[in-house]
């Protein structure tokens, strides 16, 4: 288990490890693009990023790393905001669908434009 562990990306998945090795003792910062789940309401955002704050979590939004070195092992990631150093880094940024191949109009399957298939329920 890191001392020191920055996870770079705010999907389910990211922030599931996140939460995971916080509890298992490590000093986790999050960096988010833009906010906790920014795609779905805010609300449910603002609630995981209190929650975690609570439990210890630094939660950087608005925050990218512009570079990342790895010197005496350790990452040092570069933002806006200055340099973050910590022992490990998980890059958990998500998944583009590799859908654009299938030819779904054809198939009559609506999708939006980054190729994600749409579904009523």
């Amino acid at each position: 288990i890191p001392k020191r562990l920055a996870v770079i990306g705010a999907s389910v998945v990211a922030l599931e490890l996140a939460q995971a090795f916080a509890r298992l003792g490590s000093e986790v910062t999050v960096l988010a693009r833009r906010t906790l789940f920014a795609s779905d309401d805010p609300a449910i955002g603002e609630a995981v990023t209190a929650a975690f704050r609570a439990e210890g979590i630094t939660v950087l939004t608005q925050t990218q790393a512009s570079a990342v070195t790895y010197c005496d092992r350790q990452f040092i990631l570069t933002t806006a905001q200055g340099e973050l150093k910590v022992d490990q880094l998980l890059v958990a940024t998500g998944r583009t669908p590799n859908t654009a191949s299938l030819n779904l109009e054809r198939a009559g399957v609506t999708f939006d434009s980054q190729h994600r298939i749409l579904i009523d329920q």
